[in-house]
């Protein structure tokens, strides 16, 4: 790691490492974080390459409550804010405990 920087706005936490390594090993460390953890499945880890190109997943995330493609399940409205907020403080208790 050779620099880290916090950022905590109304918008929301945001956290910035640069590190030495190839951008491809670092974003598949981070979708191993996103897809395996539950922690992790309530984090959008984006990877930035030296040209200021960000990687792409090379997989869908799956949605939180039913496990389909979570961009159908967010672009339909397949689930209801109230359900989100249920599950995401599930994980959250979970990961607390």
């Amino acid at each position: 790691i050779l620099e880290i920087q916090e950022l905590n706005e109304n918008t929301g936490n945001e956290l910035f490492i640069s590190a030495n390594s190839s951008a491809e090993k670092i974003k598949d460390i981070t979708v191993t974080i996103e897809e395996n953890s539950e922690l992790g499945r309530l984090f959008d880890i984006d990877v930035i390459d030296v040209d200021f190109e960000k990687l792409s997943r090379k997989s869908f995330r799956k949605c939180l409550i039913c496990e389909e493609q979570a961009q159908e399940c967010g672009r339909s409205r397949k689930h209801s804010v109230e359900d989100l907020q249920k599950k995401v403080e599930e994980i959250l208790s979970k990961g607390a405990n």
